[in-house]
């Protein structure tokens, strides 16, 4: 999972269309996240594929898995530039990481409403550059 992006809220092709995940992932990093499309044309990609069962009216998550780390990197702070549409990225995390995160989320909103600098890393919290200890977990 090390070189997986996971890219979210992108629209499906309509029942009946075949879609090819790989051009939909391109044609999106360089019409809504504004890459150079001969940088976009030139990145390998080991894997890309929808996750999840079809549901009416929701557009399942696309995974792509990139050859280069670096590659991955630039795409992941490139995702700046989905700020304030209905896009996202993020990467791809083991389901302990994930759950761990969604339990930290909280308390980092929390310590940002108090002014104070807070991110996550992996699975840990970080407030003002310390690592939050939590007697719960």
């Amino acid at each position: 999972m090390r070189n997986n992006i996971v890219f979210g809220n992108i629209e499906e092709a309509l029942p009946g269309e075949t879609e090819n995940a790989e051009s939909v992932v391109r044609d999106f990093l360089v019409s809504k996240m504004k890459l150079a499309s001969d940088l976009v044309s030139e990145m390998k990609f080991e894997r890309i594929h929808r996750m999840g069962e079809k549901r009416p009216g929701k557009n399942r998550p696309i995974v792509a898995k990139f050859n280069l780390f670096k590659e991955r990197e630039l795409v992941r702070r490139a995702g700046s530039a989905l700020k304030s549409t209905p896009y996202f990225i993020h990467e791809q995390f083991p389901k302990e990481v994930s759950d761990k995160r969604r339990k930290l989320v909280p308390k980092m909103k929390e310590a940002r409403n108090k002014g104070s600098r807070a991110w996550i890393s992996y699975d840990t919290l970080f407030i003002d550059g310390k690592p939050f200890k939590d007697s719960a977990n």
